[in-house]
């Protein structure tokens, strides 16, 4: 699998490959298998592996390299054979019969740009479908880390549960000792029972997302989660910047882009059909008759349109507007990057804002369990006061990790918007393995 994730990876280069077309056609048919530990660049590359996404922009690529091909051999000799067998006779010959072979070859010689521009046209179209291979692979990318993120937010709050239940189980000791010398009534103890299975309750539904979470990251993946590695440092946070957006490495953009270069093309290829098209055609054909002889020809011929109704002209203003529109598709995927990444630094903003203050409350919450458990041993405090301070530490721990995790989805939103996530994983193209188109 490794040999086939590197082949594969391979496609984000703005080229043409074999190993992204053999891809595209061989998806994985395995079972998940159980993996022990997932590091996150491992699902990422197994999520590139399973998603049909990929594979589908893969093959689509693999389609458009074709049509490139197919336009560039207009400008390659085109050599046919032929044959043919009959007779004829008149009224005053017997039936003469005849066979005919030989070899025919047609070669452009100068159409004005309309091939050229037709080879252009195609080129854009494909770097269009490269440039839709990356914007596949950057999305499922993402999907696969916020599929990660969802079981690791689980696992911890979780943890945090099971804190909970340690420490509530500490009161209840506190509170049997009172009950048992006579100091406070066993409704203490009933008190703390209920909150502790409340905890426990939580505790299980939090067992039930974790396993839905796997579940879904599984799938993703196409391996049986286990247990899953850290989370690295470098996808922690990140600075942001929405007047330095580069957008010209950003694939919806360039995808748009390249559509309009093809619009200007297919302009071009229109108003050349006004003009005429020169070509070398020959022939040497055998004749087998009763005096069998080699007809040898070469000429330039010249096919020129008089009138075609107004088609043409029909053509290009529809080319002409075509280009307009791609024009305004190019400003509208710029809106809409800016906006993605915009909200994603708004998103971003307000995670680290609650993440301070949820600090700052859970370290108060902290203090104040502490000394309510001293009065409370004391005497000088009832179990609900202690155990109100619990459920407070309780919901200041959850509002830490929600926010951590709230700041953690953001960054992975606003690098996919400005397509910076791969790099952050630190997984790299290799173009130098690539023949270019």
């Amino acid at each position: 699998m490794k040999k086939t994730l590197f082949c594969f990876f391979s496609a984000l280069s703005l080229s043409s490959s074999i190993c992204i077309y053999a891809y595209a056609v061989e998806p994985s048919s395995e079972q998940p298998v159980a993996m022990p530990v997932m590091g996150l660049q491992e699902i990422v590359l197994r999520a590139f592996e399973t998603d049909p996404m990929v594979v589908t922009a893969a093959a689509d690529l693999g389609i458009s390299a074709g049509a490139v091909d197919e336009a560039r051999s207009a400008w390659k000799p085109q050599i046919g054979f032929q044959a043919g067998a009959g007779g004829s006779a008149d009224d005053d010959s017997d039936f003469d019969q005849t066979r005919t072979y030989g070899f025919t070859l047609s070669q452009l010689v100068y159409d004005f740009g309309r091939t050229d521009s037709t080879i252009d046209q195609k080129l854009a179209l494909s770097h269009g479908k490269q440039y839709g291979l990356q914007m596949a692979v950057n999305s499922v990318a993402a999907k696969a880390i916020q599929a990660y993120l969802n079981v690791k937010r689980y696992e911890e709050l979780k943890r945090v549960a099971e804190e909970g239940v340690s420490s509530l189980q500490k009161v209840k000791g506190i509170a049997t000792l009172r009950v048992e010398g006579g100091l406070s009534t066993k409704s203490d103890e009933l008190q703390t029972d209920a909150r502790i299975a409340s905890m426990l309750s939580q505790i299980a539904d939090y067992d039930a997302q974790i396993a839905a979470a796997k579940v879904q990251l599984s799938v993703l993946t196409g391996v049986q989660v286990q247990a899953l590695a850290s989370y690295p440092d470098d996808l922690k946070d990140t600075k942001t910047n929405l007047d330095a957006i580069d957008y010209s490495v950003i694939p919806e953009v360039q995808q748009v882009e390249s559509q309009a270069e093809a619009s200007e093309k297919e302009v071009d290829i229109a108003k050349t059909q006004r003009l005429p098209a020169f070509r070398v055609e020959g022939q040497r054909i055998r004749y087998d008759t009763n005096d069998a002889y080699w007809d040898t020809s070469i000429q330039l011929k010249m096919d020129a349109p008089i009138y075609q109704g107004g088609a043409v002209s029909a053509r290009v203003r529809q080319a002409e507007s075509q280009v307009q529109m791609s024009e305004s598709q190019v400003n509208q995927a710029r809106q809409d990057v800016l906006l993605a990444a915009s909200t994603a630094n708004s998103t971003l903003q307000g995670a680290r804002g609650r993440t301070v203050a949820a600090q700052r409350q859970l370290q108060s919450s902290l203090k104040s369990r502490d000394v309510y458990r001293d009065e409370y041993l004391l005497g000088n405090r009832s179990v609900n006061d202690l155990l109100s301070t619990e459920q407070e530490v309780y919901q200041a721990k959850v509002a830490v990790k929600t926010a951590m995790y709230d700041q953690w989805k953001s960054v992975i939103d606003y690098r996919t918007a400005i397509h910076q996530l791969l790099p952050a994983l630190r997984v790299q193209a290799r173009s130098d393995l690539l023949p270019d188109i």
